[in-house]
C-alpha cells in the first residue's frame, strides 16, 4: 500500500481544484473504467462532481500510484447550487 499520500487544493474565484496522489500499488495496467460496476467510489465521485459541473480525471499505473484530479464551480455562484444539498 502507499506510505505517502499529497493532496493540493487551488481555490480560484470561479473554480476549484483538488489534486490527490500516492505512492501505492496504482490501479493496473489496464484502462480505468468509471462504469458503475467498476469502482463503486469513483462512479460516485465522478457523478457528484458532473451534477455540479466539475470534470474529474483519475489515472494510475501499477506499482506508481494513483492520481486523481477534479475541479468544481466555486464562489458565489456555486455555493446557490441547489444539487449541492443532496450531499
Amino acid at each position: 500500500g502507499a506510505n505517502s499520500i499529497k493532496v493540493t487544493l487551488e481555490l480560484g474565484e470561479e473554480r476549484a481544484e483538488v489534486i490527490v496522489e500516492d505512492n501505492g500499488r496504482g490501479f493496473g495496467t489496464g484502462k480505468l473504467t468509471l462504469e458503475p460496476s467498476s469502482q463503486i467510489g469513483l462512479s460516485a465521485l465522478q457523478e457528484r462532481i458532473t451534477l455540479v459541473g466539475g470534470n474529474l480525471q483519475v489515472g494510475s499505473s501499477t506499482g506508481h500510484g494513483s492520481r486523481i484530479q477534479f475541479t468544481v464551480p466555486a464562489g458565489p455562484e456555486a455555493a446557490g447550487n441547489e444539487e449541492l444539498e443532496d450531499f
